[in-house]
C-alpha cells in the first residue's frame, strides 16, 4: 500500500458503474485446450466463482450510487479461442492506438461468440487470459510488460468493456491470474470508463481502488486476491 494510502479519499466522478456483471474468461490461444492449460482454466473457473459468490465484493458497496446497494458478478462464462494471440500483443485502446484484444473481442461479437446484450439487467464484462509466455507491448508508458489491464470501446453506439490478464510460469501462474483478474474485476466494476467512476489523485495521477493497494493480497475463500481501498476503513480490505 502506498504510504499516503491512509490519507486518501475516492471520489466518484459521474460516469457509468458496473454494479452488475456477466463475467466471461476469455482464454485466448492454443495452450489452453492442452491438458495443462485444461487443468489451469478448471481452476480459475472456480476461483472466479468463488470469488463472485463470496464476500470479497462486499465492501464495494460504498462506491455504489446510492451509497450501499451491492456490486454482483451474476454469471461466470467461458469462451475458448482456438488460435493463438500475437506476441507481443498490443492494447493501446486507451491512447487511441492499436489494441490486438478489442479486435479479438469484436471478431468474437461478429462471429456471435460473444452477445453483449443477452440480459439487460447486468453488464457484460470480457477478460481475455493470454497463455503463458505471451507479453504485452503497449501496457505501461514505461515499456513494461504489465500483468493486466480494463478498458472499454464503442461498438455500434454500445460500450464494451474488456480487460486482460498475463499467465505467470507454470508453478504459479493461478495466483497470478486470480490476483491480476480480481483486481481488473474490481476497478473495471467501480471506474469502468477510467477517470469517470470513482478515482483518486496520487502523485499526480488518478489511481483506482486496487492501485494504492499494490502488491497487497489476501486470501478470500481460498482464493489469492488482490485488495482494494476503502473509504469507510481508510485502509486496504479484502
Amino acid at each position: 500500500m502506498h504510504n499516503t494510502a491512509k490519507q486518501l479519499r475516492f471520489t466518484y466522478h459521474g460516469g457509468p458503474l458496473l454494479t452488475q456483471v456477466r463475467l466471461y474468461l476469455i482464454y485466448w490461444g492454443k495452450h489452453w485446450d492442452t491438458a495443462e492449460g485444461r487443468d489451469l482454466r478448471f481452476k480459475v473457473n472456480e476461483a472466479a466463482n468463488k470469488i463472485a459468490a463470496g464476500e470479497y465484493l462486499s465492501q464495494l458497496a460504498q462506491y455504489n450510487m446510492p451509497a450501499g446497494r451491492p456490486f454482483e458478478v451474476t454469471a461466470v462464462k467461458e469462451v475458448l479461442v482456438a488460435s493463438n494471440p500475437p506476441n507481443p500483443f498490443a492494447d493501446s485502446e486507451d491512447k487511441g492506438g492499436r489494441s490486438d484484444v478489442r479486435d479479438e473481442i469484436v471478431a468474437l461479437i461478429e462471429r456471435k461468440t460473444l452477445d453483449p446484450s443477452p440480459d439487460p439487467g447486468a453488464d457484460a464484462l470480457y477478460m481475455v487470459i493470454m497463455p503463458r509466455g505471451v507479453t504485452c507491448s503497449t501496457a505501461d508508458d514505461d515499456g513494461e510488460d504489465g500483468d493486466g489491464q480494463h478498458f472499454y470501446f464503442d461498438y455500434h453506439g454500445r460500450n464494451i468493456y474488456y480487460g486482460w490478464v498475463r499467465s505467470g510460469s507454470a508453478e504459479r501462474a493461478l495466483e497470478r491470474i486470480t490476483s491480476t483478474l480480481s483486481e481488473e474485476l474490481i476497478e473495471a466494476m467501480t471506474d469502468p470508463i477510467p477517470g469517470k467512476g470513482w478515482v483518486v489523485s496520487a502523485a499526480g495521477e488518478e489511481v483506482e481502488v486496487c492501485d494504492v493497494c499494490e502488491g497487497v493480497n489476501a486470501r478470500v475463500n481460498g482464493v489469492l486476491v488482490r485488495t482494494y481501498y476503502s473509504n469507510d476503513a481508510q485502509d486496504c480490505v479484502a
